[in-house]
């Protein structure tokens, strides 16, 4: 039995997408004889899935220059058609003819035809978007599989959801091609293009240390400098303290980290939070490790932080004892005692530690 592609009812502008120049009036009447039927749309949307209807416009637009697509009249012309230059043009009109020439209906939606590239989710190579808050985004894929979108205007990941469970590309209902933009447009259900979209949780530190670490986006968080405070005195504990900014959609927040050393890692807490921090055994492991990454190194870095942890040690050596808030007179006493017992170059370091003078500069 012959296997052989059956001709097809447009040899010459099927010529165009494969060969060299055309000939133009012939294309121009199969163009015409194609625009009475649904081959016109479909090749049209073909076009338009893969991005490249515009050039397919251009192209005409040499022979044809009053045409517009939606009303298309394609004789006279006004001069000769050129060949194709662009290649992927070439390819996607030259399968959409071969397919209409074979006969073959636009195949059903399949999940299976998803797959993920670099630039987010497609369904047979055509870039997949979803219509979150009126705006279309495309449709971006984790390493675990989940959908999500992402803006320019803020630094989290917006996590496609129905019920308020993340979703991955089998949970999609179908997809339909825009009528105005290349790519599908992903489905909710039937009818709907309308997509749940969750940015996570903000109500406390460790939710928005949670949503930053869903996110992979620690990497966003803008840290300024990093300071000892004075409250050492206090907690006889050296911290290094660090705020850092990161956007939110509608909102910025300065998030604050401690660390202790260039091994111990402290509470981190949101400004403006009173009362609420985040401690380490609670972190996610990605925002525990981009401190240690990131925060720790400036630790060790810190000849502020070395100075406070040796009046640390000697405090402690000498029977005092770590205070949530210890008193004024107690937090005196602590400073006195440094003063009366330490010789003249550690005096000269610890009024020069942040806060101390401010704090404590009577005692000197």
């Amino acid at each position: 039995m012959s296997t052989h592609t059956p001709p097809t009812p447009y040899p010459h502008l099927l010529g165009w997408f494969t060969a060299g120049a055309p000939d133009t009036a012939r294309l121009a009447d199969e163009l015409d004889t194609m625009a009475q039927g649904p081959d016109y749309a479909r090749l049209l949307t073909h076009l338009r899935l893969h991005g490249e209807l515009a050039r397919f416009r251009a192209a005409l637009l040499v022979a044809f220059p009053q045409l517009d697509l939606a009303v298309p009249q394609f004789v006279p012309s006004q001069q000769p058609l050129a060949p194709l230059a662009d290649a992927g043009l070439k390819e996607v009109g030259a399968s959409c003819l071969t397919a209409i020439a074979l006969g073959e209906p636009e195949p059903p939606f399949d999940p299976a035809r998803f797959t993920t590239t670099a630039t987010g989710l497609c369904y047979d190579k055509v870039p997949v978007f979803a219509t979150v808050g009126g705006e279309r985004h495309r449709v971006l894929v984790s390493g675990k599989g989940n959908l999500h979108i992402t803006s320019a205007d803020h630094d989290l990941k917006g996590w496609l959801q129905r019920a308020k469970s993340d979703l991955v590309a089998a949970d999609i209902h179908g997809v339909a091609p825009d009528d105005h933009e290349s790519g599908y447009n992903a489905l909710e259900a039937v009818g709907n293009l309308t997509w749940d979209c969750s940015y996570g949780e903000f109500d406390t530190p460790r939710h928005l240390l949670q949503a930053i670490a869903k996110s992979e986006a620690f990497g966003k968080v803008a840290w300024g400098a990093s300071s000892c405070h004075a409250g050492w005195v206090s907690s006889l504990m050296p911290t290094l303290a660090t705020w850092g900014t990161f956007r939110l959609p509608n909102l910025t927040v300065t998030i604050g980290q401690n660390v202790h050393s260039d091994t111990v890692i402290g509470s981190a807490w949101i400004k403006d939070m009173a009362g609420i921090d985040c401690v380490q055994a609670l972190f996610p492991p990605e925002w525990e490790a981009g401190v240690r990454s990131t925060l720790l190194p400036r630790a060790a870095a810190s000849a502020d932080l070395a100075t406070v942890a040796k009046f640390c040690t000697y405090l402690k050596q000498n029977k005092f004892k770590p205070l949530n808030k210890a008193k004024p007179a107690e937090r005196n006493n602590r400073i006195s005692f440094l003063l009366a017992n330490r010789p003249a170059a550690d005096r000269a370091a610890l009024r020069a530690l942040p806060n101390i003078d401010a704090y404590y500069g009577k005692l000197f």
